[in-house]
């Protein structure tokens, strides 16, 4: 049996935001080629990450409850990823419409260098902006992919867990 390893969920999501913010701006247009190129090796590591895992043996049932249990997040674990999935989303709420007008500033101030003009719609304020929405977001992917990565781990240990208890066990509860 298989344990899923994090980063799956997070990367989903970062090609899904990639998706979006390509969809939704100009900026990156040049770019696009090299960066789904670079999400398509991703997809591949974490592809060969994911079937590298050591398997868990399900001989022997006590065995197989306490590998399991070995490999099952802690409270304090599964606390910190709600705690960063619900910041980061706090933030990407608060950030988001910003984001893109930052994101449109940075554009417009870049053609103007690159025309030798001067980039006075730059602000220090945008990089702020699109550097709390990256991190808002890197806080939601991760802290989700714990969660749901630690909740299968969870629901596999307890489905394990009961079918390995012999009556004498249980009623020892």
């Amino acid at each position: 049996m298989h344990l899923p390893r994090a980063g799956t969920v997070a990367l989903l999501l970062s090609a899904a935001g990639l998706y979006f913010l390509l969809d939704r701006t100009t900026l990156l247009d040049g770019l696009a080629g090299v960066l789904w190129a670079l999400v398509g090796l991703a997809f591949g590591y974490q592809l060969r990450r994911q079937l590298r895992t050591r398997p868990v043996r399900a001989g022997d049932p006590d065995r197989l409850r306490a590998a399991l249990d070995d490999r099952r997040p802690g409270p304090v674990v599964q606390t910190a990823a709600v705690f960063a999935a619900v910041g980061g989303a706090g933030v990407l709420t608060v950030a988001g419409d910003g984001f893109f007008r930052a994101l449109e500033r940075i554009g417009r101030a870049l053609a103007a260098l690159g025309a030798l003009r001067d980039p006075s719609s730059l602000g220090l304020f945008d990089f702020w902006t699109v550097a709390a929405f990256l991190g808002g977001f890197a806080l939601f992917a991760c802290g989700l992919d714990q969660l749901l990565v630690g909740a299968y781990r969870e629901a596999l240990y307890r489905r394990h867990a009961d079918e390995t208890e012999t009556p004498v066990r249980r009623e020892a509860r």
